[in-house]
């Protein structure tokens, strides 16, 4: 296909040139990332307290630090995966490590999963705490994290290095919240082998630098990465410490003697919650939280009328009948549809962000379209106003697999976004590797922005691939977790408001009848006719497909009374209702002089039914010649006196069967002998 072109010139979620001009002056992507960044969330739900599984998982230790004997027995450790406290950074739960009063008591929550990896290839880590006195007040320092390594290659762990936060942030620990400590970013302090003087500080690059295979190590004793609370006095006794969003930057600079690169955020979970799931039918007058708005890019980036709608169609939309569409003829022009249902979620939380497009280009334009992107506005640092966007592209994935006049599925989860709206690697990243080096960071809109709502389908500024087109997206799916709760899980399904069909038919006919019911829906859609013929339930007994205009029309026999009634895109008309005359049949005949013959034949059959035959004069009076039950053929034949020579006038009626209206022939003129 095309090269997409990127928006390397604009976020879309302001309005005024200085905010453009501050994206254009924005920095280089993380410092040491990966490029691009693929991480991926890890959910860890339990843990072993055997040594001999810290290769594969985590692992829950405590001891007795005040116990100097090398040989000295375990404690059984006081911790567990619990939902909170509080709204952990990921999802519903974390890890929680408990403390006594006893100043000795040590509790490790490790692993060996990453042992063998060497300094110089960590490049990025990260967590979250949270932290609380059992009783009391006493402040509590959080849980320290502990990396041991090998330095000089001898099989051996020689050398450990702690990040505790108080080191880097004595003013900023806060009790019964959540923080999160980016450790690997330039100036955070590690203490080697736990010391606090200025001589054994440094920051991880430092050391890393200066030990560069230095090698993560004591698998023998349940691994190299380790969390810690305990032994550090009244900070940690007595406590409750949470771990969560353990994240891990690795590469391989030696493939062949090196463990494979880690990109992974660790996502610790107590009971899951379950998932709270809700269903929408987006359309005019029931937004749920979506909104359209636009701006021009040539006008200083003034607000314009937006050239969206809600529409049928086209082709089969992957929910319900409809979708909604974005139109482009102007390259200035940036369409946005908004959505306020992931403000405030964190980034890290965002499981699942599917959505469908369709690309339909004008005829004539032979330009490959680029599909409706997506784009989060972040508040990268949570401080609450906007100041970053990711944009997911499928071209940045899917290359070579987009095509016009078809729908297709995006699922951006896991997927990579660009943090600029180019493509360059180092401008890539996950959802969960933006998270990882921006804990903090949720979704929020700057307050100069055009519109509400945080997460937008974007058409428009990229050229040619995106212009004389219409553009589609329909079933939008999301999936979060807000704070220690049941997921959320969300389907927006576009679809445009369907007008009422209308419906004819004749009201009343004579006999067994040929009818035509018609009137007007959706045009070039489904019409399903439903009847209920007299003594029967109502039935689809047709369908059709209106034309270009939203015309139909349906033949059909009946001979009882009938309600009609027909449905267009699941709206239904009004119902309308044909009744059926019986239909009488006279003859006559003077078989010999004085002598009147008179048969009727009823239409449909109205046996046992009573029949009269009546004599009219020209004054209007009429005079009852005979009476009779039609027999089971619906018929009847009387022969009566009458005068001869004359010419009589007669006519018939048949009283009415169950779901007909009762008949009266017409008049018929016979001479008597």
């Amino acid at each position: 296909m095309t090269t997409a072109t990127r928006r390397r010139a604009w976020t879309g979620t302001v309005a005024g040139v200085a905010s453009l001009a501050a994206l254009l002056a924005a920095g280089p992507a993380f410092a040491g990332t990966i490029a691009p960044d693929d991480t991926h969330i890890v959910t860890v739900t339990d843990a072993s307290q055997d040594i001999g599984d810290a290769g594969n998982q985590w692992i829950e230790q405590a001891y007795d630090c005040n116990d100097t004997d090398p040989n000295a027995p375990y404690l059984t450790p006081d911790q567990e995966f619990v939902n909170g406290p509080g709204d952990p950074v990921l999802a519903q739960g974390s890890h929680v490590m408990r403390t006594s009063q006893f100043s000795g008591d040590t509790e490790l929550f490790r692993t060996a999963k990453y042992d063998g990896t060497t300094a110089g290839d960590i490049k990025h880590l990260v967590y979250s705490t949270y932290s609380e006195a059992n009783s009391g007040s006493d402040p509590k320092q959080p849980a320290y994290l502990r990396l041991s390594f090998d330095t000089d290659d001898n099989g051996t762990t020689d050398t450990s290095l702690y990040y505790e936060p108080s080191i880097s942030h004595p003013d900023d620990i806060q009790q019964g919240q959540w923080q999160s400590w980016v450790t690997t970013d330039p100036g955070e302090q590690w203490s080697i082998g736990g010391g606090q003087e200025p001589g054994d500080l440094t920051t991880f690059d430092a050391w890393a630098s200066a030990h560069p295979t230095a090698t993560l190590s004591n698998t023998e004793n349940g691994g190299g990465v380790s969390f810690i609370a305990g032994c550090s006095g009244a900070n940690q006794t007595n406590g409750t410490f949470a771990v969560d969003g353990f994240g891990i930057e690795t590469t391989d600079s030696d493939p062949e003697s090196a463990p494979a690169a880690h990109h992974e955020l660790n996502d610790f979970e107590g009971d899951n919650l379950g998932v709270d799931s809700n269903s929408y039918t987006v359309r005019p007058g029931e937004a749920h939280g979506w909104s359209a708005v636009a701006y021009d890019t040539g006008n200083d980036y003034a607000s314009t009328e937006p050239q969206q709608s809600n529409v049928f169609g086209p082709g089969d939309p992957p929910a319900g009948f409809g979708s909604h569409r974005f139109r482009a003829t102007n390259p200035n022009i940036v369409e946005l549809y908004r959505s306020t249902s992931l403000d405030g979620v964190s980034i890290g939380n965002i499981r699942d962000l599917d959505y469908w497009t369709y690309t339909q280009p004008d005829e004539g334009n032979a330009t490959q379209q680029q599909p409706p992107y997506l784009r989060l506005s972040v508040d990268s640092d949570g401080d609450g106003e906007g100041d970053s966007s990711l944009f997911y592209e499928p071209s940045i994935n899917h290359s070579d697999d987009i095509e016009d006049g078809t729908w297709q599925e995006w699922n951006t989860g896991d997927e990579l976004w660009s943090m600029t709206g180019g493509q360059d690697p180092s401008d890539l990243t996950t959802l969960a590797g933006y998270a990882s080096h921006h804990p903090d960071a949720v979704v929020g809109i700057a307050s100069d922005a055009i519109g509400v709502g945080g997460l937008s389908i974007v058409v428009g500024a990229s050229g040619a691939n995106q212009d004389n087109s219409n553009f589609y997206v329909d079933d939008v799916h999301e999936r979060f977790f807000t704070g220690s709760e049941a997921a959320t899980d969300n389907t927006y399904d576009f679809e445009p408001t369907v007008p009422t069909p209308t419906i004819s038919a004749p009201g009343r006919v004579t006999g067994t009848t040929d009818v035509t019911v018609h009137g007007d829906a959706v045009p070039n859609s489904t019409v399903d006719l439903y009847e209920k013929t007299y003594g029967q339930p109502p039935a689809k007994v047709a369908t059709v497909q209106s034309d270009g205009d939203g015309h139909y029309s349906f033949q059909r026999t009946i001979s009882k009374r009938t309600n009609w009634q027909v449905e267009n895109y699941g709206k239904r008309s009004a119902v309308v209702t044909t009744e059926v005359r019986v239909a009488v049949d006279l003859t006559t005949s003077s078989p010999r002089k004085g002598r009147l013959r008179m048969h009727v034949n009823t239409d449909p059959n109205a046996a046992g039914e009573t029949v009269r035959y009546f004599r009219a004069f020209a004054n209007g009076e009429r005079r009852l010649l005979a009476k009779e039950t039609l027999n089971a053929r619906g018929r009847s034949t009387v022969r009566v006196d009458a005068p001869s020579g004359r010419t009589v006038t007669v006519f018939a009626t048949v009283s009415p069967p169950p779901g007909n209206l009762a008949g009266r022939s017409p008049k018929v003129h016979q001479a008597i002998k």
